[in-house]
C-alpha cells in the first residue's frame, strides 16, 4: 500500500506536465480538424457531381474529421477522469454551460452545414454518416459532462 501511495504522490507531481501535453495534443487536432474542413468546403463548393477520385478523397476527409473529432471528445472524456479522480477543483456556472452549448452547436453546425454540401455533390450515404455523427453529439457531449459533474470537487461558482 505504502509504494502505491508514493507513486501517486509521484504522478500527482508531473500532473501540470501531463496537462501540458494534453492541451498541446487537443489544440493539433483542432487545428487538423479545421484544415480537414477547409478541404472538404473547398472541395464541396461546386455544383453537380464529383468525379470518382474527388467523391473518395471526399470520404477519407469526413474519415479524418470524424476520427479527429472522436479523439478530441476522448481527450476531453479523459481529461475531466483525470479531474475527478485528483479531486481537482471544476467549477460549473451558467457561464461555462453557455460555452459548452455554443461551442456544441458550432461543431453540429458545422457537421451538418458538411451533410448538405456532401448531399449535394451526390454523396448521399457519406453526408448521411455525417449527419448521424451530428445528432450523436449531443448523447456523447451529455456523458462527457456527467463525468465532470460527478467529481466531489465540482462546485458551482455563480
Amino acid at each position: 500500500m505504502a509504494d502505491s501511495n508514493q507513486s501517486d504522490l509521484q504522478l500527482r507531481d508531473t500532473v501540470g506536465e501531463s496537462f501540458n501535453v494534453f492541451q498541446s495534443t487537443v489544440a493539433m487536432g483542432s487545428i487538423f480538424m479545421g484544415f480537414v474542413f477547409a478541404a472538404l468546403l473547398q472541395m464541396l463548393g461546386g455544383n453537380g457531381p464529383l468525379p470518382e477520385l474527388e467523391q473518395w478523397t471526399a470520404r477519407l476527409l469526413v474519415a479524418a474529421m470524424l476520427l479527429l473529432l472522436g479523439g478530441l471528445l476522448a481527450f476531453q472524456a479523459t481529461a475531466n477522469q483525470v479531474i475527478k479522480y485528483w479531486g481537482f477543483f471544476s467549477p460549473q456556472s451558467r457561464v461555462r454551460t453557455l460555452g459548452t452549448v455554443l461551442f456544441e452547436l458550432g461543431i453540429t453546425t458545422m457537421l451538418l452545414s458538411t451533410t448538405v454540401m456532401l448531399w449535394k455533390r451526390g454523396l448521399w450515404g457519406t453526408g448521411s454518416v455525417v449527419g448521424v455523427a451530428a445528432v450523436a453529439l449531443f448523447p456523447v457531449t451529455y456523458w462527457i459532462g456527467v463525468i465532470n459533474r460527478a467529481g466531489r470537487n465540482t462546485k458551482r461558482i455563480d
